[in-house]
């Protein structure tokens, strides 16, 4: 954990000082004086950056494509080895990778040995998908993921609030 610390001295050239939380206190030499500095904690700034914002928006889709899919004790079936695992254990896993990741019919509940070292299991989701959508829903939905696109920071924070208000709604459920 870092520690932000302000001097005070008008011509400082060190005005910010970053050290360990553990470190009590810091002094600058000016002009043969010294000055105490002061701790301060950053602002943290609306997050505009469409990398962050996409992580945080995954975060909240992923906890509630797995939620979603869970039961009421937290217990949910991988959609492709059908292992029982708690939410916190499994993944929000994608049938078509890079792809708009936030088509909810393409995520669903796997246990991280498919989804990760699996990589998917692909035969099997596909298996899953079929029964679940048909054929001509399939087909649209890849279609669909395969079409290039970029978020806006507008849209990301529609989503985050979209889900941000869905994981509220299944949490007082």
């Amino acid at each position: 954990m870092k520690q932000y610390w302000l001097c005070t001295y008008p011509k400082c050239t060190h005005k910010n000082e970053t050290t360990s939380h553990l470190v009590c206190r810091v002094t600058h030499c000016h002009n043969s004086k010294y000055y105490e500095l002061f701790p301060f904690k950053k602002e943290k700034r609306p997050a505009n950056n469409i990398k962050i914002l996409k992580n945080e928006v995954w975060d909240l889709f992923s906890e509630w494509v797995r939620r979603s899919e869970a039961n009421d004790e937290g217990y949910g079936r991988c959609v492709t080895c059908g292992s029982l695992r708690h939410w916190k254990a499994a993944d929000a896993g994608h049938y078509i990778h890079r792809t708009l990741f936030l088509i909810p019919e393409l995520v669903h509940f796997q246990c991280k040995q498919c989804n990760g070292y699996g990589h998917g299991v692909l035969d099997r989701y596909k298996e899953f998908m079929l029964k679940k959508y048909g054929q001509k829903t399939l087909d649209k939905l890849e279609y669909l993921a395969k079409r290039p696109h970029n978020y806006t920071v507008f849209e990301l924070n529609q989503f985050k609030k979209l889900y941000q208000g869905k994981l509220k709604e299944l949490h007082s459920g």
